[in-house]
């Protein structure tokens, strides 16, 4: 090479000392990671507390022609049909305090509208949501179904309306301590524990094991697939002992993941009662 152009030629910048601290332990990390994928392996197969025998729940009642959150007797009957023997139906109150299958109110601007308005609205819909009264109707004429409610508000109050039309068919959802120790005063059921109305992970972490401490027992544990991937269900199983549900799961391709991670079971709008498992 030209004198000339070696002294003017642009050396590239000097590698930041992290960056180097990396590469040089590069191989190390990868063993480390290598190594404790295989612990939690033998950990998953072996020791971890599984249940194979928990189906999974059609995630408010399943969906039907596309449509979810169905929360319908339409929806139950093609899930019912398709194997499905768990459900999980969401449930609110009207403005008038009647209760009602659905998701939310935003079609009313989040303000609970009358009974009789929402039964005049629905009768447009083409599988409209159920009543209680239409719920308790359909599910006692399926004697071999569960219910897992999803109340999104008056926990207490709701589930127990629904444990005097279902009886043993219903299992309750608590959402933090506090509405396990509430439920506990009326209900002697154990409940599911749902972690999604907790402030965030660290207030996840700390009621689960929480609840490891407290006499009164919990049947499982329902969250999403990011609280899975927070290392929650596996955090669930060693402090809970019970099954692990994940919401909302469509397709099985992360699915060798999610149980080696601790999941037994997924709420679904589209999968069979056994899919992925």
């Amino acid at each position: 090479m030209d004198a000339r152009l070696a002294s003017t030629a642009v050396l590239p910048p000097p590698m930041p000392w992290w960056r180097a601290a990396i590469n040089r332990s590069g191989g190390f990390l990868l063993g480390f990671v290598g190594f404790a994928f295989v612990v939690l392996a033998i950990w998953r197969l072996w020791i971890m507390p599984v249940f194979p025998e928990t189906q999974n729940l059609a995630h408010a009642g399943g969906a039907l022609a596309g449509q979810t959150y169905v929360n319908g007797l339409d929806a139950f009957d093609n899930s019912y049909k398709n194997g499905f023997r768990a459900f999980e139906v969401d449930f609110q109150r009207t403005s008038d305090l009647a209760i009602v299958c659905g998701h939310d109110w935003d079609a009313y601007n989040d303000k609970p509208p009358s009974l009789a308005t929402f039964l005049a609205d629905r009768a447009k819909i083409k599988h409209p949501p159920c009543t209680m009264l239409e719920l308790a109707g359909w599910f006692k004429s399926h004697p071999d179904t569960k219910l897992l409610a999803d109340s999104k508000d008056d926990v207490v109050a709701i589930n127990l309306a629904l444990r005097a039309a279902l009886g043993p068919q219903l299992i309750a959802e608590a959402y933090d301590v506090s509405d396990v120790v509430n439920l506990a005063l009326v209900d002697e059921n154990e409940p599911v524990l749902g972690l999604y109305k907790l402030g965030g992970i660290p207030s996840r972490y700390a009621t689960v094991m929480a609840m490891h401490y407290d006499p009164r027992r919990l049947s499982g544990i329902a969250m999403s697939v990011v609280d899975v991937w927070y290392g929650l269900a596996l955090w669930s199983k060693i402090w809970v002992s019970q099954p692990v549900y994940v919401y909302t799961v469509n397709g099985c391709g992360y699915a060798p993941l999610l149980h080696l991670f601790g999941v037994d079971a997924v709420m679904t709008d589209q999968l069979g009662p056994k899919a992925c498992q």
